[in-house]
């Protein structure tokens, strides 16, 4: 089975799913869409960034999908961690295939997230990037 390698310092990550519920639909323009009103940006040195609890919760429960036929490859999703913790403007580079793209966001989305904060704790939202490899 492939295997997914994500560097250590790319994110602290959590679940509030298990890996045998059932996954839920994947609509990647509603993924890629950030809320009206919104205004993300990319941390700076005394903010913090966005995390999930319990930690490591990508690592340990994505799974490629069911067929997937792409035994390697590398991969950066990017995504914002809005200020009240839902995420928004999902982003899988290269874009191909569709269906890595769901099962990644799927696994994002099944994971609780804690937003970021600015230098004065005010919760903030942040880009987050993930690179991913599969071997």
């Amino acid at each position: 089975m492939p295997r997914l390698l994500v560097p250590a310092l790319a994110l602290a990550l959590a679940c509030s799913h298990s890996a045998s519920s059932p996954a839920p639909r994947c609509d990647l323009e509603a993924a890629a869409a950030i809320p009206a009103g919104a205004e993300v940006r990319w941390s700076v040195a005394g903010e913090q960034k966005p995390r999930t609890t319990p930690d490591q919760c990508f690592l340990r429960s994505f799974r490629p999908p069911p067929g997937f036929r792409v035994l390697k490859g590398e991969w950066l999703a990017q995504f914002a961690v809005l200020a009240d913790g839902r995420l928004a403007g999902f982003q899988l580079l290269p874009e191909d295939p569709p269906e890595l793209a769901c099962a990644v966001w799927q696994t994002l989305t099944g994971c609780g997230w804690t937003p970021g904060r600015d230098a004065a704790g005010r919760p903030t939202a942040f880009w987050v990037k993930l690179p991913m490899r599969i071997r």
